[in-house]
Formats: C-alpha cells, sequence, structure tokens
C-alpha cells in the first residue's frame, strides 16, 4: 500500500512540474543507462557500484534551453550497509551549447526501497541469534544535481551525473534524514532522428 501511494505521489509530481503534459505525449524520446559509484555521507569514497535505467517522455526544446521529463530505475549497493532500489520521476533544466553539448540542473523524486546488506540478530533466551531476515523499508527519495550531455552523433550522446540523494526515513533509526552522493556515467540513445524534441 505504501508503494503504490508513493508511486501515485511520483507521478501527481511529474504532471506538475510540466502542466502541458498529456497522456498523449507519453512516448519514449529517448534512452540512458548509467553506471555510478556511490558515497554515503560518512563513507567518503565512491567505490559502491549502481545503475540506472532511464526514459525521457517529454524532452521540450526551445532556442537554446531544453527540458526533459521522464522515469528512471536505478539500483546500488553499499556492502555491509544497505543495498537499495529506486524508481523516479526525472526533470531536468539544461543550456544547449551551438555544438550540442549541453550543461543541466537534474531534479528526481520518488520511491526508494532499502534493506539493510548487514548481519541481523534477534534476542532470544537471553542471547543474540544471528538470522535470514530481511530488514527493510520505504522511504521517499529526492535528488538533486548537475549534468553534462554530449552528442556523438543524431542518436548517441555519452552523459556524466553527479547527484546528491536525500532519502527519509533512514534505515538508521534515530537520523531524520540521510545523504548519499553519487557520480555517474552513461550513454543516451534517442529513438527517432526525425522527432527529437517535442515543439
Amino acid at each position: 500500500m505504501k508503494l503504490k501511494k508513493l508511486i501515485i505521489l511520483t507521478l501527481f509530481i511529474a504532471g506538475f512540474l510540466h502542466p502541458n503534459l498529456s497522456f498523449g505525449q507519453f512516448s519514449p524520446k529517448s534512452f540512458r543507462v548509467a553506471i555510478s559509484g556511490n558515497n554515503l555521507n560518512y563513507i567518503p569514497k565512491y567505490n559502491h557500484p549502481g545503475l540506472a535505467v532511464g526514459v525521457d517522455f517529454r524532452d521540450k526544446m526551445g532556442k537554446h534551453f531544453r527540458r526533459t521529463l521522464g522515469a528512471e530505475l536505478s539500483y546500488y549497493k553499499i556492502k555491509g550497509m544497505e543495498q537499495s532500489v529506486m524508481l523516479d520521476a526525472t526533470y531536468s533544466f539544461g543550456f544547449v551549447f551551438r555544438s550540442g553539448f549541453e550543461m543541466k540542473l537534474l531534479t528526481d523524486l520518488g520511491y526508494k526501497f532499502s534493506a539493510f546488506t548487514g548481519d541481523v540478530y534477534k534476542f532470544s533466551d537471553g542471547q543474540y541469534e544471528k538470522t535470514n531476515k530481511i530488514v527493510g523499508q520505504s522511504q521517499l527519495n529526492l535528488k538533486l544535481g548537475f549534468g553534462l550531455e554530449y552528442p556523438l552523433n543524431d542518436r548517441f550522446a555519452i552523459l556524466a551525473h553527479a547527484k546528491s540523494n536525500l532519502y527519509a526515513p533512514p534505515l538508521v533509526n534515530h537520523l531524520f534524514i540521510f545523504i548519499n552522493q553519487e557520480l555517474s556515467l552513461g550513454v543516451k540513445y534517442k529513438f527517432n532522428q526525425n522527432n527529437k524534441t517535442d515543439k
């Protein structure tokens, strides 16, 4: 039930970010895949792997400015801490140079499920016993960041993203909010050369 409510909330916010969106415009414009390095705010190393796949359903281009709206599914694992799956509505606002190089601001909002990857113990008969129980919880996920994109040709582009991921409530109960940093490199593919952007 929590998952259903959070997905509905994500779609509602996506519509709010782009009020001109209609279901008829909900056709994929591009697809992207990226690998990432992640770290927690108290573990300053980007050596925790992640993977993200995303689709842009809306791509509106002006003279120099571009806005996109889409969805992204991502995963990362931090050994001994947590592994997480995220489903987010994505929004970007970028400036495009004549060469096609783009600098953009990134915003993602959606659902995150985190599961503890360390050993779990339960207290029984006066002592702690190791169990195989999966300890996890649903979270609200917000990402803010900056991105670069460079076109290789009419279909393919390479991209680099840097994001800060804020989510609550965290697995650590005494904290209200938690922060995770993410650096990613990937490739973007445009589905239709004759319909690159929405008018």
